[in-house]
């Protein structure tokens, strides 16, 4: 499948951005696909202790669905997560730690951390909203809320688990701190307003 996906795989245009195609949304939940499997090829490859390809295939994957094409979403996670594992340079907790270069390894925290801030913003903007909202429309909101705060709180354990020293592993549990602070908030001021009708 690397073969297929590195060296037969035709983008159709989509990685063209300024000459490419319109991406309505039938091709954009196509293109969720498309992540979705190249993905799994990433991962697979990393359980092979091929982290040289998974990186290839990964850098691939961003490179033919460009955000301004193809805007990012929750999607995205596995290949957030297959970055950060990459990036991991400790061999007690990966068997292909010293396999990558520095470099390669640096690279790939750099674009791990490009994903992740770029999913936590849109997780936080989705939380930001839904606060905003009367307290109808904010229930009617809970499971983008819950979602949101699971890819926010997934994305961080991910990250302190392989780059426990990292300094954006505390900033990204502050910032979710913040945003669960801001919930419970929310919650108590509607617990407090108790049967005023909106």
């Amino acid at each position: 499948m690397y073969t297929n996906v590195m060296e037969n795989w035709e983008w159709g245009g989509m990685d063209d951005l300024e000459n490419g195609v319109y991406m309505d949304e039938n091709n954009r939940r196509m293109v969720t696909n498309v992540r979705l499997q190249m993905s799994n090829l990433s991962e697979a490859l990393i359980d092979e202790n091929d982290p040289k390809r998974a990186l290839d295939v990964l850098d691939e994957v961003l490179r033919g669905t460009p955000q301004a094409n193809v805007p990012f979403t929750r999607v995205l996670m596995p290949v957030a997560e297959s970055y950060i594992k990459i990036a991991n340079a400790d061999t007690n907790l990966t068997s292909y730690a010293d396999i990558l270069s520095e470099e390669d390894r640096m690279r790939a925290l750099d674009v791990a951390k490009e994903l992740t801030e770029a999913l936590f913003v849109q997780a936080e903007e989705t939380i930001t909203f839904s606060l905003s909202l009367t307290p109808e429309y904010y229930g009617a909101m809970e499971e983008d809320r819950q979602l949101s705060l699971q890819v926010c709180d997934r994305l961080q354990r991910v990250l302190k688990y392989y780059h426990p020293n990292d300094e954006y592993v505390d900033e990204l549990k502050s910032r979710i701190d913040t945003i669960e602070s801001n919930i419970e908030n929310y919650q108590r001021m509607i617990v407090d307003l108790g049967s005023i009708n909106f």
